[in-house]
Parts: C-alpha cells; structure tokens; sequence
C-alpha cells in the first residue's frame, strides 16, 4: 500500500509540472503520434508499387531496319515499340539517338533504356540460331538497385513474349504453306488423273493400231501372193501362143486383185486414222507430263532455321548494367546511411539543451554562440561518420568505388544534419526535436534510396528533389558505385548549403536562455 502511495505522489508532481509547462504536454502528444506517423509514411511510400510503373520513366530506342523474309515484310522493332507504347507498363520516350540514351540513363533522368538494334528483325525473324535477336536492356544499378531489379523482370517478360509472338508469326507461315501446298496437291491429282486417262486411251488406240497393221499385213500379203501368180502367168504368154486365151487371167481374178487392192487402201486408211489418234494422245499425254513437272516444287519449303532451338527461343534480351552494385546488402547502403546519419544527429543534439548558454555569453557574437553550441556534438557526428565508413569500408567490406567522395559525403552530410536538427531545436524548442523525427520517416519514404521514388507516387515524388537526404543518397551512390555518371558536385553543393542556411537560421531565430553556469545543469 504504502508503495502504490508513493507512486501515486511522484504521478501527481508530474502532471503539476506538466500542466505548468503546456509545450510539455503538447510535446509529448507530438511523441505519441511520431511513430505512428512514421509506419503512416514509410509503409505508404511502398504501397503497391506496381501499380504506379506508368510513373518510371524509360527509353525505347528502335533502330530496326526490317527484313524480308519468305515473301513478307517484318519490322519486329516496331512492333515491340507499338506494343510498349500501349502497354502503358512505364512512361515510354521514345529516342532516336542510342549515346542520348544511355546517357539520360546514367545520370538517372531514365529508369532503364530499351535499345533495338539494326539487325534486330534480321537476326531474329529467321531463327538461325538461339538467341540470334538480342534486344538491349540498358539500366544503372547504382542509381537505384530496385530499378535494375525491375528492368531485369521487364527483360525476362519482353522476351517470353517476343518468342511467343515470333513463334506465332512462323505458325502463320506455315499454315499459309500448308494451304498452299494443299491447292498444289489437288492440282497434282488433277494432272495424275489425265495421265491415267491418257496412258488407257493410248493402250486402246495401240491395241487398235497393231490390230489394222496386223489385218493389212495379212491382206497385203495375199494381194501379194495373187500378183506374184499374175506375173507368172503373164511372163508365159509369148511362148503360149495359141494358148494364150486358154491361160492368161480371167475376169475374176482381177475382180479379186481389185477386192484386195480396196482392202489394203481400207487398212491403210484405218491405220492413219489410228495413228493420227494416237499422236493425238501422246501430245495430250507430253502435256499432262509437262504440268506435272511444272507443278513439282524445285526444292523443300523450309522456315530458314538451322535449328529447332533457334525457332523455338530466337531472341534473347541483353541486360546491361552500368554502376553495378554487389548485392542487395550493397544498394540497402544507399538508404540506411543517410538515415542513420540523420538519427546520429538527432541524437547528438538531445546530449545538450540547445536553448540553454552561460549568462557570460550574453553579449558575444551569435555565431560564436551558435558554434560553440554545436562543438561538442559536432565532434559526436563526426565519429559517427568515421565509425560508418570503417564499418562500411572494412566490416561489410563493400566495394567503394570513391572512397573520397563517400568520405567527403559522411562528413559534410552529418554536419548539415546536425545544423538542421539544431535549428529546429533552436526555434521550436523540444518539439523542433520531434519534428527532426518526423522529417526522418518523410525523407526516408521520399529519397528513393530503395524503391525509385516515381513508384511511391504522390506528396513523396513531388517533395524528392527538395529534401537534404535526397542529396545525401546521390552522393552516396556516387562514392559506393559511382552512380549518376559520376556527378557529385551538385548534389554535394546542396547538402552544404542546406546545413549553412540552417546554421544561419539558429544564429537569427529563435530564443536563447542565458542562466547562471551553476544552474545550467538543472536546466
């Protein structure tokens, strides 16, 4: 019992203070809401982004000059640039110049750049072999590794669905053959059926043929046998004499040489008709033969490739990367370093009360004051930067493509997070420390350090270019991958002159309280 009393005492000398100082109370309403305010931004930030990838912007350079092939036109290029365009997947641009490309990408004005080369439709379209249509996939890493992970998933995409719109497009071709060559094959059995036709009218006309020269043959030969036996007779009758009526031919026998000689102009007429017949036959007959050999083709239709894996998989995107980047551990740096230097500072500047100075300080000069203030923690964010760059540099061993930059960037960046801390503190006294909190989460939600900031949409893409961490995560990825083409200056000149205008903001606003040095520390 006693015990509860006592706390109960020590809860009511608490709110007497409380309800003395309201900015107490109102800071610690502040603190409630901070880290709730925190999940409210951070997770909004990553909310979905899938569904703002209309917001990426990114390059489509169509070089494509086409091919012909198999009596037909293709342009696989521009039908991939029409299908992107609408896709409505990213922010399409499309370029014309290649270097312009790959530049904007580096110094990240683009997500990544899809290059189509010249050769694109020649090498692809045919299938000669697997992978013969490459496709160019240009990102850097180090601008932003969720961007290259998403260019990576976009190739993987784009090529399952070229080699299926390809391989749909052979399909057409050879079902258009097959068509094709079902008309021929009617048009074969057309041909084949006269040949049949004419090869049974030429047997029967033969046959007719050898029958008339068969029976002329025979009646020639009689005709012949009864001529031999007139000469006969006929070269007896100068030594006949008186006999000569008695043994020369009579009438009949000339009838009969008559009977014969019609027989034989008779078969020799059936024989021409035959014969006329059967010429007329064989020229049908060469014809027929003559569009049976039109109507083979001279060779066997084929898709033109070499080998069934080069139909089958005939383009393969190329996936290059510029700034490369480790691993994920690597490009998580680019985020978590900037935030840790913000909280080192938050915290360096809780050591000390901001608004408090010896009353011996009353008449110096607000820089002085300002300064010296800031000694002591500034000394704290520098060994927080030290100690960042050895864990970085030799703990996690990641590769620093620019140790002076990155260096150069810790030191600079802790210091003008300390000025700004300091200032909020100077001017809104404990709840200026509450808003450097919430400023945390916001910069962290905004500065694109993981995911690129056009996927989170919103306040967070518009806000970006304005915050002190959007420029510490670019210099950052310059010193670590030399991301951004290497361009430092800029980002580099904002952070000093984002902590130098907050500097001279503690100098002229807000209020200073001068006490006694033995009372400094009950302040």
């Amino acid at each position: 019992m006693k015990l509860l009393l006592q706390i109960a005492y020590v809860v009511r000398s608490e709110a007497r203070y409380l309800i003395q100082f309201p900015k107490l109370m109102l800071s610690a309403a502040v603190l409630a809401l901070v880290p709730a305010m925190y999940c409210l931004l951070y997770i909004t930030s990553v909310w979905d982004p899938e569904t703002k990838t209309a917001a990426l912007p990114v390059a489509v350079v169509n070089l494509d000059k086409g091919v012909q092939y198999k009596e037909h036109t293709f342009n696989v290029g521009w039908e991939i640039t029409t299908r992107l365009e609408d896709s409505g997947r990213f922010g399409f641009t499309m370029l014309k110049d290649e270097t312009q490309a790959r530049q904007w990408v580096r110094q990240g004005k683009l997500a990544f750049a899809v290059i189509i080369p010249s050769d694109f439709s020649a090498n692809a379209v045919p299938g000669a072999e697997s992978g013969a249509g490459r496709v160019i996939i240009f990102t850097s890493q180090g601008n932003n590794f969720e961007t290259a992970s998403i260019a990576k998933r976009f190739a993987e995409t784009l090529e399952r669905e070229l080699n299926e719109s390809l391989n749909e497009r052979r399909w057409v071709l050879v079902l258009h053959s097959a068509a094709g060559s079902q008309k021929s094959l009617e048009h074969l059995h057309s041909i084949v059926d006269t040949l049949q036709a004419g090869a049974q009218n030429l047997r029967h006309e033969s046959a007719q043929t050898n029958t008339a020269a068969q029976e002329l043959a025979s009646t020639t030969r009689r005709l012949h046998s009864r001529l031999v036996q007139i000469t006969s007779d006929t070269r007896q009758l100068p030594g006949a004499g008186k006999s000569v009526d008695t043994t020369r031919p009579g009438n009949t026998d000339f009838d009969e040489l008559n009977r014969g000689a019609s027989e034989v102009a008779a078969k020799a007429s059936m024989v021409s008709n035959v014969a006329q017949q059967t010429s007329h036959s064989v020229g049908r007959l060469l014809s027929a033969i003559g569009l049976l050999s039109s109507a083979l083709p001279t060779q066997m239709e084929s898709l033109g490739g070499s080998s069934a894996e080069g139909l089958a998989h005939s383009v393969t995107p190329v996936l290059e990367i510029d700034a490369p980047v480790e691993n994920s551990g690597s490009g998580f740096a680019s985020n978590v370093v900037p935030g840790a230097l913000w909280l080192g500072a938050a915290t360096a500047a809780f050591l000390i009360h901001i608004q408090v100075l010896p009353r011996q300080s009353l008449f110096f000069f607000r820089s002085a004051r300002v300064i010296g203030k800031m000694f002591f923690p500034a000394c704290v964010v520098l060994a927080q930067s030290l100690l960042i760059f050895v864990v970085i540099r030799f703990v996690l061993k990641v590769h620093v493509v620019n140790p002076w930059i990155f260096a150069s960037t810790l030191v600079l960046s802790s210091l003008s997070f300390l000025s700004i801390v300091f200032a909020l503190s100077k001017v809104f006294g404990d709840a200026g420390k509450e808003i450097a909190m919430v400023l945390l989460a916001v910069q962290l939600s905004s500065s694109g350090g993981i995911l690129p900031v056009e996927l989170s949409g919103g306040m967070f893409a518009v806000i970006s270019p304005w915050l002190p961490m959007t420029w510490v995560v670019d210099c950052i990825k310059v010193g670590l991958f030399n991301a951004y083409a290497g361009q430092w200056q800029h980002p580099m000149l904002q952070i000093g002159l984002a902590g130098l205008v907050s500097f001279f903001m503690s100098c002229r606003l807000g209020r200073w309280r001068f006490v006694k040095s033995s009372r400094r520390i009950a302040a």
